[in-house]
């Protein structure tokens, strides 16, 4: 298998939402997409291919990523968020 195809099956398994991707592998990749990669290799095999890739799919991700917009930089969850706010605005019994 190349690269560009065990990256493609990660990012596939990524964005899937599975949990497990030796069970996503054997259920999604070895039944329904084996037409779309004839050299598909066992998981055994595949999972030592997979330090291979890890700078290819770390350059894709940081490239998906883009820069920071600020929105991001927002350390506390929403609900912290707001009891910080309501906090230093309203007395503390308003926001309950």
């Amino acid at each position: 298998m190349r690269l560009s195809e065990i990256t493609t099956i990660l990012v596939a398994f990524h964005q899937q939402g599975d949990r497990n991707f030796k069970t996503c592998y054997h259920n999604h990749v070895a039944v329904y997409w084996r037409a779309e990669f004839p050299t598909l290799v066992s998981y055994s095999r595949l999972s030592e291919y997979l330090p291979l890739v890890l700078l290819l799919l770390c350059a894709y991700l940081r490239h998906c990523f883009g820069s920071c917009r600020g929105i991001s930089r927002l350390a506390h969850p929403i609900a912290d968020a707001m009891k910080l706010l309501v906090g230093r605005h309203c007395p503390p019994y308003w926001y309950y």
